[in-house]
């Protein structure tokens, strides 16, 4: 009796210290690649990005036109036939300006004029970060930029998110940065969060940056604020919402402990599985040949080099991204997601805008949300197969598993996220204990 009782409470220490560390390793590592497949699976059923939302690229058929790095005055053509001539609802330039062109300061003076007329342009801004060559904007500057921000973010926190792997607002020209009307962060993944896995793999969104005591907005916040003529935010630790229209961003439990302001993005179908976009994309060469054509006198619309007609009506009253996706090396921005191994960052701007409009983000429970069910599950099972034949008890398990995994894809199906993976790890593991405690009795 003495060796039996034994034998039980050295198995069950052995099967929690065991299963301790499935959990937390199996939740950190291999829970979120194994999630990332039935994510791609449920959205490869959905819609395509919104119809609202399109992209102007610089891509390679741009560059087989005119050679990279441009001269900035053809980004103001990009800007003038969308804002003047297609009426674009708002215009996001996912890209950095951190350097004049000193061989062509006159397309730099002519692209500072323009956007200092414009009312629908909104420029970007990153942040310089630890171990990267990046020159940070120098202080005399930053009551300029600060300027730039008509969002108002009232901030209930108590305390504020860890930035120090930020070393500041990477420098814009000042030209720029005069004429500037509205900037957004092109930060797509938050630091903290990039800091702690190191992932090549983007699920989150930041939808607005801290730095100096100070909130901004992201890129896809800024356009959809400015469209919306929607300006006072309320920051909790909990939330991020509108306290004009019905925008509602909930941060999941991860980003409510470091006080930080992601969420898990919701995804879009792809048109091409192959392909790096998940709403509609068209070359920016199309866009500047087209404005040439009328600017000329000729006809409004033209056959774009994917073969489509377009003209100005194409981009009429929609969010309009500009970006690049190209093989040359400062316009390759492509990350990989849980949809596309070469996901376009523009497209992924996009994304996080049209989770805004689609109020919806995905969800992903909590450890002790997931600790609960697995010990939930656990524990059934152990019953099973304490009380049970072998047979009957290896078979209702299957069928309580089973069970789950259905009600695991519904979840996702509906924008949330349990974990799976996990809990079968630990059933394989209970099974080979309680089965040996079993033989050796």
């Amino acid at each position: 009796m003495k060796s039996k009782n034994q034998i039980k409470i050295l198995l069950t220490a052995i099967f929690i210290f065991i299963s301790g560390i499935i959990f937390f390793l199996s939740n950190e590592f291999i829970e979120p690649a194994f999630n990332d497949f039935f994510v791609k699976s449920a959205t490869y059923k959905k819609d395509f990005g919104a119809k609202d939302i399109v992209l102007v690229v610089i891509d390679d058929p741009s560059l087989e036109q005119i050679r990279f790095p441009w001269a900035r005055d053809l980004y103001s053509q990009i800007f003038d036939f969308l804002e003047n001539k297609a009426k674009a609802k708002i215009i996001l330039f996912d890209a950095i300006l951190s350097s004049p062109d000193i061989y062509n300061p006159e397309a730099d003076k002519k692209f500072a004029d323009y956007i200092k007329n414009s009312k629908k342009v909104i420029l970007g801004f990153d942040m310089c970060k630890i171990g990267n060559t990046c020159v940070a904007m120098q202080k005399n500057m930053q009551q300029e930029f600060d300027e730039k921000f008509d969002i108002n973010i009232i901030n209930q926190r108590k305390s504020q998110p860890n930035t120090s792997s930020y070393t500041g607002i990477m420098y814009m020209p000042v030209e720029f940065l005069k004429s500037a009307k509205k900037l957004g962060s092109v930060i797509v993944m938050d630091r903290a969060v990039e800091k702690i896995r190191n992932e090549k793999s983007i699920r989150t969104y930041s939808h607005i940056v801290y730095n100096n005591g100070k909130y901004y907005p992201s890129l896809a916040l800024a356009g959809y604020a400015n469209a919306n003529n929607d300006k006072d935010f309320v920051l909790s630790k909990n939330s991020l919402r509108s306290k004009k229209t019905n925008l509602l961003i909930k941060f999941p439990p991860k980003a409510r402990k470091s006080q930080s302001s992601y969420t898990y993005l919701k995804w879009y179908k792809p048109y091409d599985p192959d392909g790096y976009y998940t709403h509609k994309a068209y070359s920016a060469i199309d866009i500047i040949n087209l404005n040439k054509q009328i600017d000329s006198g000729g006809s409004d619309k033209i056959i774009s080099t994917s073969g489509e007609m377009i003209s100005p009506e194409t981009f009429k009253d929609k969010y309009v991204l500009v970006g690049g996706n190209a093989a040359a090396q400062s316009l390759d921005d492509k990350l990989g997601s849980p949809v596309l191994i070469n996901h376009a960052g523009v497209d992924i701007q996009a994304t996080a805008l049209n989770n805004y409009l689609d109020n919806t983000y995905m969800q992903k429970a909590d450890l002790k949300l997931n600790f609960v069910i697995s010990t939930v599950i656990l524990t059934i099972s152990f019953f099973l197969i304490l009380t049970l034949p072998t047979i009957l008890a290896i078979t209702i398990n299957f069928a309580l598993i089973f069970l789950y995994f259905v009600t695991y894809v519904t979840c996702i199906d509906h924008n949330y996220i349990l974990n799976f993976i996990t809990i079968l790890l630990l059933e394989i593991v209970l099974f080979a204990f309680m089965y040996t405690y079993k033989f050796v009795i």
